[in-house]
């Protein structure tokens, strides 16, 4: 299946977990502290997305990690699971 519009998931992925600017506190921090109606619909949307990807392992492959942040770090998609825990993890544990 190819899709030409990313989820909120993997825009998020792909603003935070960049090769350039892989940075977990900064996406927690914008969780945990905005508040602007816009914003939290977005996150909300975030949380439940997240929750499906880790719920139904394989929404989000190596191979779509990759092609959202330019980082072949994760090649097992329990590599790519455990990475959407600690996201979970700090953005709403």
């Amino acid at each position: 299946m190819d899709r030409t519009e990313k989820t909120t998931l993997e825009k998020i992925i792909t603003a935070y977990f960049n090769v350039e600017s892989d940075n977990i506190d900064d996406l927690a921090t914008w969780v945990k502290h905005t508040h602007l109606p816009s914003a939290t619909s977005e996150i909300a949307e975030f949380k439940t997305q997240l929750r499906e990807a880790l719920d139904r392992p394989g929404i989000i492959t190596p191979e779509i990690y990759e092609r959202c942040t330019d980082n072949d770090e994760f090649e097992t998609q329990d590599g790519i699971q455990a990475r959407l825990q600690m996201t979970w993890d700090a953005c709403f544990g």
